[in-house]
């Protein structure tokens, strides 16, 4: 396994060379390039890096609106072939619900959209990996559960997770169960910590504070750098080289301590790349 590094927050604004350069000089392996980035594959190269997953971004994939289900296909599915031909080997998708209709309801609306955009993926060989980013509820493949329905009504081997254990430990769902149960299905992994403050959460429940949510304040977790939090890496770990994965673990920087400034930003992405190597090989 490898470290890659999603450029978002301060990096987004800078120019995709200046960024691969620099997490080369960092001694990353590889770079989440932004979505449709021109010789996003060569650019990387030239630096010695390889290139991770980009996202295609959000969209309410659950709902009965064809027209809104038909521009993200498109979307999807025009993306495709410039991955292919930059070496991307995975595309992260989005997975909004509406929350106004039931779930089987979501699922058909799921089908719409990637079933054909799967056909398109199987083609070029590229992946369509999901989150499991809960969105405050508003996305729907954030649990076991879900994942095992959307998976069985759209079985495709190009079809898979993208495994962030951080929104499952606040969630309450074992990270490991759930690692080693979908393994098959893991075909990108984010490496996000999540902080627990017990006091909070004695206080105010999950749903968090209720008369002062000014920023900063109301949760009673929150994402950190890897090692930062309380999620046990080398288990983790264990179970991805013990089921077989061999992929990236893009960095996805939300650790609010680390952050601030570019100088900061870049400080918590060297941080984080100190703690997980001495993990991986």
């Amino acid at each position: 396994m490898k470290l890659s590094a999603m450029l978002i927050d301060v990096l987004r604004r800078l120019p995709y060379e200046d960024n691969v350069r620099w997490l080369a000089d960092a001694g990353y392996p590889a770079v989440d390039p932004p979505l449709l980035e021109p010789n996003a594959g060569d650019t990387a190269r030239k630096h010695g890096l390889i290139v991770g997953c980009a996202n295609v971004g959000g969209g309410v994939v659950g709902t009965n609106d064809e027209a809104q289900q038909r521009k993200l296909r498109d979307q999807i599915s025009n993306a495709i072939p410039w991955a292919a031909g930059e070496g991307v080997p995975c595309l992260m998708v989005p997975h909004g619900r509406d929350t106004s209709i039931p779930a089987t309801e979501q699922l058909e609306g799921f089908k719409r959209v990637y079933g054909p955009a799967l056909e398109v993926a199987e083609q070029h060989s590229v992946d369509l990996v999901i989150e499991n980013w809960p969105n405050n509820g508003r996305n729907l493949m954030f649990s076991p559960e879900t994942w095992r329905a959307v998976f069985d009504a759209i079985p495709s081997d190009r079809f898979g997770l993208c495994f962030d254990p951080s929104h499952l430990v606040w969630l309450g769902i074992d990270y490991l169960k759930a690692a080693r149960d979908f393994a098959g299905k893991i075909k990108y992994v984010h490496g996000k910590d999540t902080e627990i403050f017990e006091e909070e959460r004695n206080s105010y429940g999950i749903y968090g504070r209720q008369f002062d949510t000014s920023p900063g304040r109301g949760r009673w977790w929150r994402y950190r750098l890897p090692g930062w939090g309380i999620i046990d890496w080398p288990a983790f770990l264990t179970i991805l080289y013990d089921t077989g994965y061999d992929g990236l673990i893009a960095i996805e920087h939300e650790d609010p301590v680390w952050r601030g400034s570019e100088e900061r930003f870049k400080r918590g992405l060297i941080l984080a790349k100190q703690y997980l190597s001495q993990y991986l090989v």
